[in-house]
């Protein structure tokens, strides 16, 4: 039940007994009741529902049995037993999952709030998180340039190390340090955290930066035959879900550079009342207190040294 329904129903009298009343009674009822819902609207608590946007991002975030990933299941379920993770929950076709999923559902559970969960492409969740109200955007890390755009809830548990990745068969490429890195073509999922990042570290779109709309089309544009990138970023887990997507493991790329480590957020635009912010904030403190982050992290992980650390 969400917030407007918690408050109570509000008691309308039927339209038969109305006109017993003196019109200057009705029309003052009629305003008082305007001015009622305009309270109920904009107090904060009793504002709509929080809409919650993210990406496919497997194993922090997935729609499991999307359409445009048919055969993403079996694979997963494999790549995560690699990786020694548990396997994912049942879902329905609109069920969203995920490790960063499951504390999402717990915190806006204890907060109280009535809430849906999309899934899109990163760029637009980003943009859509950054200029609307009452939406969160999860799986997101606090980058400098990010900082101000956003209101952030960190989540007190494990930071995901980042990489600059190259295919093993390209021998040609020599890559030793992220300036060594600059005389290649980096492609990156748009208005990631990669993205972001490399930008700061003064890599240029269109020329040595190609922006994607996805992890997989990032594989895609490195294989043999298209070769329209030289290098990838990414971190191991989800790389190795996207890897085998198409077809191959993570022989295929080795590891070139080290490129940052953080942890996750959720993060709301500025649109958002900082009320709203703050509850969600208090769920997220008291999940971490009483132990429910690390009991959800260790229910997906056996280990948190494979690529989260």
């Amino acid at each position: 039940m969400g917030a407007f329904q918690s408050a109570g129903k509000v008691q309308v009298r039927p339209a038969n007994d109305e006109s017993s009343l003196a019109p200057e009674r009705r029309g003052a009822m009629k305003i008082a009741l305007v001015l009622c819902m305009t309270l109920v609207l904009t107090v904060p608590g009793f504002a709509q529902d929080i809409i919650v946007v993210t990406e496919q991002w497997p194993p922090y975030n997935f729609s499991g049995n999307e359409e445009t990933h048919a055969g993403a299941s079996e694979a997963l379920h494999g790549f995560m037993a690699l990786a020694g993770l548990a396997a994912p929950r049942p879902s329905g076709s609109v069920e969203v999952q995920g490790v960063v999923t499951e504390i999402v559902h717990e915190t806006l559970s204890r907060a109280g709030l009535d809430y849906t969960i999309e899934v899109m492409p990163w760029s637009r969740a980003y943009t859509t998180a950054m200029h609307s109200e009452n939406v969160m955007i999860y799986s997101i890390f606090k980058l400098p340039s990010r900082e101000p755009l956003f209101q952030w809830i960190p989540l007190h548990g494990p930071a995901v190390a980042m990489y600059l990745f190259k295919p093993a068969h390209r021998t040609d490429i020599q890559v030793h340090d992220l300036e060594s890195a600059k005389q290649y073509v980096v492609g990156v999922t748009r208005d990631t955290s990669t993205h972001h990042f490399l930008v700061e570290k003064g890599f240029v779109e269109g020329d040595n930066l190609v922006p994607l709309a996805s992890e997989e089309q990032n594989i895609q544009m490195t294989l043999p035959g298209v070769e329209r990138t030289d290098l990838l970023t990414g971190d191991r887990l989800s790389l190795a879900h996207w890897l085998s997507q198409s077809g191959l493991n993570m022989d295929y790329l080795e590891e070139v550079t080290f490129l940052f480590q953080e942890e996750f957020y959720f993060a709301f635009g500025q649109e958002t009342s900082p009320e709203v912010v703050e509850k969600i904030r208090s769920a997220v403190e008291e999940l971490a207190a009483d132990g429910t982050i690390e009991r959800i992290m260790s229910e997906y992980y056996e280990s948190l040294s494979s690529g989260i650390r």
